[in-house]
């Protein structure tokens, strides 16, 4: 369970999924480990929800390669212009808020 103050409870750590990683390669290649899902992505910004939090790509020409469920693993093409992180904690938000925001 994520704690605001604390982060990941141990329990989290020991999911089996890899650890969260992003390689960045000439700012055309990314590789992302410790993907939960993948929230929603065009060729502009690719939207993730990761183990350390939700992380937005943007740029031009994106698009995914590969994406492993089971390990967690993400491979993006395309020129990489910024990532980032929001700050909802990992978290995912209801169906609820989704809808009127």
């Amino acid at each position: 369970m994520y704690n605001s103050e604390r982060g990941f409870d141990m329990e989290d750590k020991c999911t089996g999924k890899a650890p969260h990683r992003i390689v960045v390669e000439d700012r055309h290649s990314i590789h992302i480990s410790g993907v939960g899902e993948v929230e929603s992505f065009d060729e502009q910004t690719v939207s993730l929800y990761t183990e350390m939090g939700m992380l937005n790509l943007k740029g031009t020409g994106l698009h995914i390669n590969t994406f492993n469920v089971n390990n967690g693993e993400l491979s993006v093409e395309g020129e990489l212009e910024a990532l980032f992180y929001t700050h909802d904690g990992g978290r995912k938000a209801g169906f609820l808020s989704r809808l009127f925001k």
